[in-house]
């Protein structure tokens, strides 16, 4: 998400939407919460398991976008959802932890919903990254916002996420602690008009952009990453906020965000 994407939320119902994001929070302790009884069965309850814990990840990073775009009135109420999101993303990073470990039957390369997933999969995989996998890019293309599908970008914007991912993946070596979740990468026009506040030229749309939660958590990543940035290693955007780091690599230094 780049600077330009926060603009002031002045729509009245701001309690309702704050009782959105507190229902999607719970609505993910609970999908964890199948996916981590699943997981001590079958394996067919494993699969089980998987799509409701991956599903989880998905909630959960929609609920916390959806808190950290949202302008509300008292700076109090994004106060109170601190506690609720902080259980919930320690109860889901340990899942993630059994899901990166476990057979490769179960990692999510399962159903397909796009025909160029298995062709962006394998172009993925021919970067040679150390530590990010193709499932990992492609499961935030999988995302729906008012009935709006996201999408793999077009071949023609393939190569441009390259030196994003070379970024984030150097940010994980870097930290030596795990990247939990991408949370978003390119968004198709249709799909990033749905996003609140989204710049309609935001680099997610021109695939070079990701946002990233890292278990170290932002900050941290957020210094990483700008030590990274000093000894050239890219020129781009860093955005922090309070749940997930922005990368991305437009070409000149951009540098937004909340200590």
């Amino acid at each position: 998400m780049d600077p330009e994407d926060f603009t002031p939320n002045r729509d009245p119902r701001r309690m309702t939407n704050r009782r959105r994001a507190l229902k999607a929070l719970a609505g993910t302790a609970g999908l964890a919460g199948l996916g981590r009884l699943g997981y001590s069965y079958s394996s067919q309850l494993n699969e089980l398991a998987f799509g409701a814990r991956e599903q989880a990840m998905d909630f959960l990073s929609d609920a916390r976008h959806f808190i950290e775009e949202t302008r509300f009135e008292n700076p109090e109420e994004i106060g109170e959802l601190a506690p609720v999101s902080s259980r919930v993303t320690r109860s889901l990073s340990g899942r993630a932890a059994d899901v990166r470990t476990a057979d490769s039957a179960l990692q999510p390369s399962d159903k397909r919903i796009f025909p160029e997933e298995e062709a962006y999969a394998r172009f993925l995989g021919s970067l040679e990254l150390r530590y990010l996998q193709p499932y990992e890019v492609i499961r935030a293309h999988r995302r729906t916002r008012n009935g709006v599908l996201n999408s793999v970008p077009p071949r023609r914007l393939w190569k441009k996420l390259a030196p994003t991912l070379k970024v984030a993946d150097e940010i994980r070596h870097r930290l030596g602690t795990p990247l939990n979740h991408v949370t978003s990468a390119y968004r198709s026009p249709a799909y990033n008009r749905q996003c609140p506040g989204a710049a309609s030229r935001s680099y997610h749309t021109r695939n070079q952009a990701v946002d990233l939660i890292f278990s170290s958590g932002s900050k941290v990543a957020f210094e990483t990453a700008k030590e990274l940035r000093a000894e050239g290693f890219f020129q781009g955007g860093l955005g922090l906020y309070r749940s997930f780091l922005h990368v991305d690599t437009r070409g000149y230094n951009a540098t937004w965000g909340q200590a």
